[in-house]
């Protein structure tokens, strides 16, 4: 359960950074040419001109994250233990990252996908400076991987408690009274439960499933 609590946190954290999400993506195998197939925990593109403010009040947005001048494209991993990236998408044997670049549907120049997707295998990152696109891989997790870092330093990792401070400031922070209705459940609770739990490692051992079960627990 604790599993799928990052994946709904680290979903929700894109989202309100101005990202359109597709969370659990999966690329189906040619059974005839080639092994390969898997997921993508979330499959995300952002506007470089996206904003929210609801009566004129500016929702900030991650500059960790945010590319401002180009159009984002994703393929994150997310994990409740350490960042990594899935093997499938970097056995180059597989084509998932080919794969994605088609779906995303921008390139259509078999030569320019196969460029843009050695690029993504070797680097974490496609970006030309001649192109308005940017397709990135970004590994969410509990804890940041070093010899990841080390190995790929263009691919950008993601804490969980970046995420879930990002959220707790959100959420305290002019949306407090928004009619949250048609949201998951868990983020509806956590919503919630930060308008009470203002400190962020407990927030993020909720998140883990490490501290308490419903929102409950800190109001008293």
């Amino acid at each position: 359960m604790a599993a799928n609590n990052v994946e709904t946190i680290f979903t929700w954290y894109f989202r309100l950074n101005g990202y359109y999400t597709t969370p659990n993506f999966t690329v189906h195998k040619d059974f005839k040419k080639r092994p390969g197939g898997g997921e993508a925990d979330l499959m995300a593109v952002r506007f470089p001109h996206s904003k929210e403010e609801p009566r004129n009040y500016p929702f900030f947005r991650d500059e960790t994250l945010v590319l401002k001048e180009k159009v984002d494209f994703v393929i994150a991993e997310i994990k409740s233990s350490k960042c990594c990236i899935n093997p499938a998408w970097l056995n180059k044997d597989y084509r998932n990252v080919q794969y994605a670049i088609k779906w995303m549907g921008f390139l259509y120049d078999e030569k320019e996908i196969e460029i843009a997707a050695e690029e993504i295998y070797n680097t974490g990152i496609w970006q030309p400076k001649d192109r308005e696109q940017v397709i990135r891989m970004i590994s969410c997790g509990k804890d940041m991987d070093e010899t990841l870092a080390n190995e790929t330093p263009s691919l950008l990792q993601i804490e969980l408690q970046r995420a879930v401070h990002f959220l707790h400031d959100r959420f305290n922070t002019g949306c407090n009274q928004i009619n949250r209705a048609n949201w998951d459940q868990v983020i509806r609770d956590f919503a919630d439960l930060c308008q009470h739990e203002h400190d962020i490692e407990s927030l993020k051992q909720w998140v883990l499933g490490e501290k308490g079960t419903t929102p409950d627990i800190y109001t008293a």
